[in-house]
């Protein structure tokens, strides 16, 4: 199903349009599921970089992901990005 998600995704600039932050979360979730960490880093990356902010939805997801893959040194990494964004 990631390669669906993706295609989905890549059709949305296709058309000229700005995915909502609802995509970029149901992309980054998909890359996830799929065990692809480093696709949903650059879903992540992308999202921080457009107009979309990621929400607590992204930052658990993601969080998710590097807890599944055993990358704790990420997940702490993440959390302290998340602390010093909201505080």
């Amino acid at each position: 199903q990631l390669d669906r998600a993706v295609g989905a995704f890549e059709q949305i600039f296709a058309e000229g349009l700005h995915p909502t932050g609802y995509a970029y979360s149901t992309l980054l979730n998909a890359h996830v599921l799929a065990g692809d960490l480093a696709g949903g880093a650059r879903v992540f990356e992308a999202m921080m970089a457009s107009k979309c902010r990621p929400n607590l939805v992204v930052y658990t997801t993601m969080l998710k992901g590097f807890c599944a893959a055993g990358d704790m040194t990420a997940a702490v990494h993440l959390i302290n990005s998340v602390v010093s964004f909201v505080s």
